[in-house]
C-alpha cells in the first residue's frame, strides 16, 4: 500500500483513570455488611498500649523468701526435718515396751508367788471398789492382764488387742479408781493409743505373719 494513502494515528492525550478516595476502616466495614458508610466519618481502630515492665535498677538484687529468711528459722526447719525422720518403726518400739513395763511391774506388785497376794484382794475389797464385778475376781482378771498383754507388746503380737484392752483398763483405773491421776493416765493413754492407730511397726511378730500371709 502507498504510504501516503495508509490512515495516520494521531496519538491523543494520554488516559490516566481518575484516583479513587481512600477506603478508611468504615468504609470496609460497610462494604463488607452491605450498608453505606457515613460520609466524612473515619472509624479508627481502638489505640493499642503495650505493657513494658519497669527495669530494675543497676546493681538492685531482687529480694526471694529464701534469701529473706533469718538464718536462725533455716535452722529450726533444719531440726524439724531431722525429727520427721524418725522412724515410726522406732517409735512404736520404745511405747510398746515403756507401757509393757508399767502394767507388768503393777501386775508383778500383786503376786505372791504363783497366786495372788491378799494386800492385792485387800485393795480390790477397800480402796478399788470396782462396780458389777466382785473384788476376788477383779484382783484376779487384772492380775492376769498385767501380764498377758504387756508380754504380747514386748513380742509384738496381737499388738492392737493388746493395746485396746490396756487401755480399757487405764479407763477403768481414771474412772473408778484413781480420778486425779489424770495426767500418768493420759502418758499411758498415748502410748497405746500410738499402737492402736499407727500399728506395732516392723520389729513385731504381727509384721511378719503379716508378710507371711501377704498384708502389710
Amino acid at each position: 500500500m502507498p504510504q501516503d494513502l495508509a490512515p495516520k494515528f494521531t496519538p491523543g492525550p494520554a488516559f490516566s483513570p481518575a484516583p479513587s478516595p481512600a477506603m478508611t476502616p468504615a468504609d470496609t466495614t460497610a462494604s463488607a455488611s452491605g450498608r453505606p458508610a457515613a460520609a466524612g466519618v473515619a472509624m479508627a481502630s481502638p489505640p493499642t498500649t503495650a505493657r513494658t515492665r519497669p527495669a530494675p535498677a543497676t546493681g538492685a538484687t531482687p529480694m526471694t523468701p529464701s534469701s529473706a529468711r533469718h538464718p536462725a528459722l533455716g535452722a529450726i526447719d533444719g531440726a524439724i526435718g531431722l525429727a520427721e525422720r524418725i522412724p515410726h518403726d522406732l517409735i512404736a518400739l520404745f511405747a510398746r515396751l515403756s507401757i509393757a513395763g508399767v502394767f507388768f511391774q503393777s501386775g508383778q506388785t500383786k503376786l505372791d508367788g504363783f497366786k495372788v497376794s491378799d494386800s492385792a484382794l485387800y485393795l480390790f475389797e477397800n480402796e478399788f471398789r470396782l462396780p458389777l464385778i466382785s473384788p476376788f475376781i477383779a484382783a484376779h482378771l487384772a492380775t492376769i492382764a498385767e501380764h498377758v498383754f504387756p508380754a504380747l507388746l514386748v513380742i509384738g503380737l496381737l499388738s492392737r488387742l493388746s493395746a485396746a484392752a490396756l487401755l480399757m483398763m487405764t479407763l477403768v483405773i481414771q474412772v473408778f479408781v484413781y480420778p486425779g491421776a489424770w495426767p500418768t493416765h493420759g502418758t499411758w493413754a498415748a502410748c497405746l493409743l500410738l499402737i492402736l492407730a499407727r500399728g506395732p511397726g516392723h520389729a513385731s511378730l504381727d509384721h511378719w505373719l503379716a508378710g507371711v500371709f501377704g498384708r502389710r
